[in-house]
């Protein structure tokens, strides 16, 4: 099992400098202060774990072990310690046809060092084709670094469910057969889902890893 906290990687240490001096405000003190990604997924999930008092840690600076949460829109070439365990939120934030640059396009950048991705589809009816696009790049990717699907530790998370008429969820699992693959719902600015999706992908890589 994992005897060290999980670490939810911060790179705006002064948006959320009383959180990292300590702080634990609630969701709606919290909540209108969220403007990215990082934001949501970082931030916002730390928090709504600490305030249920699980063993995680908010930081700017990466742990040489243990897991990993980060946002991977800021990761550029950096790779992380041979002991951490990595763990890539892909952002579904930017504009349609950009396919998620930092997990996609740029892949040997990002994937080469994931041990978990969370791949977040976008639940709007005009975003079908971008995610189909974005999941097959994100594939084509881990499969030229030797890694394959089957085994891998995946969440697929559909997010922005409280768009009108949302895509149903069983889309991408068709698509590219993900037999068994862990599907979440979520809202993430108001923080339905994302922990939940967080805590099936750090389990599945306890469970590969044996850690």
């Amino acid at each position: 099992m994992l005897d060290e906290p999980i670490t939810f990687w911060c790179t705006d240490a002064q948006r959320w400098a009383d959180v990292l001096a300590g702080a634990r405000p609630a969701p709606a003190e919290y909540g209108p202060r969220q403007r990215s990604n990082e934001d949501t997924w970082v931030v916002g999930t730390f928090l709504q774990l600490a305030r249920r008092g699980r063993a995680v840690r908010l930081d700017t600076a990466i742990p040489r072990s243990g897991i990993v949460v980060c946002d991977g829109i800021h990761l550029g070439a950096w790779r992380p310690p041979a002991a951490a365990f990595l763990v890539v939120c892909r952002s579904d934030a930017h504009r349609p046809g950009l396919a998620h640059h930092t997990v996609v396009q740029n892949g040997g950048m990002v994937l080469d060092g994931a041990d978990g991705v969370v791949f977040v589809a976008d639940s709007q009816p005009s975003r079908v084709e971008d995610n189909l696009d974005s999941f097959r790049r994100m594939r084509e990717n881990l499969e030229s670094f030797g890694v394959s699907l089957s085994g891998f530790p995946l969440v697929i998370q559909y997010n922005k469910r409280d768009c009108p008429a949302p895509i149903p969820t069983g889309l991408l699992e068709r698509e590219f057969r993900l037999n068994g693959v862990p599907v979440f719902e979520a809202v993430a600015v108001d923080g339905k889902g994302v922990v939940e999706t967080v805590r099936r992908v750090t389990q599945l890589i306890v469970e590969r890893f044996q850690i």
